[in-house]
């Protein structure tokens, strides 16, 4: 489902951006544009971004577990937790949000994840519905002096009587109304907690609130999360590219083009006819390549292209609502070729561009060399551009 909204997603939220920067161009060469028509755009673009935050929220909680533990930004995974669990908090309480940058933790991310929704929603239902004024969550990450990752999520809800406390724990065991709950949240977060090395500790009091605390073993030799950006910096135009778009569906690649107004853009519709045009004499700087596309994918147009023109590996960058599959993400883990993930924004498109660009010019090896036999493993590593990376499996 996150895929398939991530595709008219990815036309919507671009053509916004497209029109929004197009009316300041002429409002700024002649300032007449009613102004409703910018704040228009503007709110469909926000509107857009915010789909776009909700879905790569619910991706998170889609992937299948992978069985191993790998360092996890908790910070990103709590504030992710906040925002699902957004809806149900608003109309019970304020949430007061103290989570300071902590170390990473080994974990699986969407099972974390599932940790902290749960807490959230288990706060929210404390506190009457109807009167968020009066009450308030508050939640918290920190590293505390004993080395432990800490996240507390504390409540002043109706709290839980202290000979209920010692079974919240227990399989099946609720004090929600039937069908409101299974009994089984608390019983899956201690578990996924325990597997990882950490605990749940509680305190509450009938009528104050509870406070559930997480502790996390740090994860010792994982190197500390990057910053992160919600939007990519703008990189220096770049030159005058021939770009190759593969992509069967039409309204993405076609906006594309429009973000790439100055580029010499060509688009096809499949994997077959990318092979015809790569095939001939024409060159391509750069070729975005949807990466699951019916009949051949972008994975078996890459493996193709690898057999007979490998010096073109480099040029590509797949164009992607997200690899919900092992061999899609085995495939982008190891490409070498750089993500730009669906729905993209302006900056990130032609961020990358440029970077492919100097990235070929400093190849030193002629696309003539390629087509001889060149190194069929060419496709060394592309930093994408910021924000833009390969996701995460």
């Amino acid at each position: 489902v996150a895929h398939e909204i991530n595709n008219p997603l990815a036309f919507v939220l671009t053509n916004a951006s497209v029109l929004l920067e197009r009316l300041r161009e002429a409002d700024a060469a002649r300032p007449l544009l009613p102004a409703e028509l910018v704040e228009a755009a503007t709110d469909i673009e926000i509107g857009a971004e915010r789909v776009r935050r909700i879905v790569a929220d619910l991706q998170l909680f889609s992937r299948t577990p992978r069985g191993r533990s790998e360092p996890v930004d908790v910070r990103r995974v709590l504030e992710t937790s906040l925002r699902l669990a957004h809806a149900e908090l608003r109309g019970r309480a304020r949430v007061v949000s103290e989570i300071a940058a902590v170390q990473p933790v080994l974990a699986d991310e969407a099972q974390l994840g599932q940790v902290f929704l749960n807490l959230l929603i288990n706060a929210a239902h404390a506190c009457p519905e109807g009167e968020p004024r009066k009450h308030r969550i508050v939640v918290r990450a920190f590293d505390d002096p004993g080395g432990e990752v800490v996240v507390e999520v504390a409540d002043d809800g109706v709290g839980i009587p202290p000979e209920i406390v010692p079974r919240i724990f227990d399989p099946f065991f609720t004090t929600k109304r039937t069908g409101k709950g299974t009994g089984l949240g608390l019983s899956i977060c201690h578990s996924i907690v325990s597997s990882i090395g950490g605990r749940i500790e509680v305190r509450s009091r009938v009528d104050e609130g509870t406070t559930m605390t997480v502790r996390l073993p740090p994860a010792a030799s994982a190197p500390a999360p990057a910053p992160r950006r919600e939007r990519p910096a703008a990189a220096a135009p770049a030159a005058r590219a021939r770009v190759l778009v593969v992509d069967d569906e039409p309204q993405v690649a076609k906006v594309i083009v429009r973000a790439l107004e100055g580029h010499a853009v060509t688009t096809v519709g499949s994997g077959p006819e990318a092979l015809v045009r790569l095939a001939g004499d024409e060159e391509f700087d750069v070729i975005f390549c949807d990466l699951m596309m019916p009949g051949m994918t972008g994975m078996d147009l890459f493996e193709e292209v690898a057999a007979r023109r490998p010096g073109y590996l480099r040029r590509f960058v797949f164009v992607t609502g997200g690899a919900f599959t092992d061999r899609a993400r085995q495939f982008l883990e190891t490409c070498g070729a750089p993500a730009l993930l669906k729905p993209f924004q302006l900056a990130g498109i032609r961020a990358l561009v440029a970077q492919v660009q100097g990235q070929v010019q400093g190849q030193g090896a002629g696309e003539g060399e390629a087509r001889e036999g060149g190194d069929a493993g060419g496709a060394a590593p592309v930093d994408p551009a910021p924000g833009q990376g390969p996701p995460r499996p």
